[in-house]
């Protein structure tokens, strides 16, 4: 008689589970569950919108230190976007697509969906922003600018007190104000700088950051306080001009 062959395939039996599990990528968290069976390789799949990774029982903390996480970190974000698309795609109403976001004077497209969630994801150079009103889109854009941002523009910043000659620690913040572009306040000491700088290139912040630490030689917009300008960034007039053109005072 012929042998017979063993059947494939099947359900392996799971040993291990461990439940949403997290992983940060560019300051976003992700979660998924670990399933840990007799496999020989890693797979990731998703179901009822839960991502999950299977990994091999053999594997030890190291082999997923350099195997597993480097795989996570590869697919996650584009399965959570497709989750996130079909989970919502029934009840978004498409509020703007094919737009641009401008971050530190680089255009990216960003596409704008009104859902039940606020939230941003950005994959491939491209920003998928959930929100709930426009209130909350405007607090994400402003925390999305910050996150690109802020750490480039805080080296600037301390590049320009050291050039200025400025041995003391003054604090850069970052607000949302109708009527100035930044503000050198004395008490407390601090330099607050408007969120919608941060659209632009960081030549042109650096010319605002210049004009508010020159207020801490000179409070006022004297002659001897332009000279203070002048002398630092003596091209202040063209980034002036660029400013006042495209920002309503």
């Amino acid at each position: 008689m012929p042998k017979r062959r063993k059947r494939r395939g099947g359900n392996v039996k799971t040993i291990k589970t461990l439940l949403n599990q997290s992983i940060i990528i560019d300051g976003i968290t992700y979660y998924y569950d670990s399933i840990y069976k007799r496999v020989k390789s890693a797979k990731m799949y998703s179901r009822k919108g839960v991502i999950k990774v299977i990994i091999p029982i053999k594997y030890t903390q190291e082999h997923i230190q350099h195997y597993i996480l480097p795989f996570i970190k590869k697919h996650i974000v584009n399965m959570t976007l497709n989750i996130q698309k079909s989970k919502y795609e029934k009840r978004i109403e498409f509020y703007n697509q094919d737009q641009h976001i401008f971050i530190l004077g680089k255009k990216y497209k960003a596409n704008f969906f009104e859902s039940t969630i606020t939230k941003y994801y950005f994959f491939n150079d491209i920003f998928y922003i959930h929100y709930v009103n426009k209130k909350e889109l405007q607090e994400l854009i402003q925390e999305l600018l910050l996150v690109f941002g802020n750490s480039i523009t805080k080296l600037s910043f301390d590049k320009w007190l050291k050039i200025m000659k400025i041995n003391y620690d003054v604090p850069l913040v970052w607000e949302e104000r109708k009527s100035w572009l930044g503000l050198c306040c004395y008490f407390p000491l601090q330099i607050k700088l408007k969120y919608s700088l941060l659209t632009y290139d960081i030549e042109t912040i650096e010319s605002v950051m210049v004009h508010e630490i020159a207020h801490l030689y000179v409070h006022n917009h004297s002659k001897r306080f332009w000279n203070v300008v002048y002398h630092y960034l003596p091209n202040y007039k063209h980034y002036h001009k660029k400013l006042k053109a495209s920002i309503e005072y």
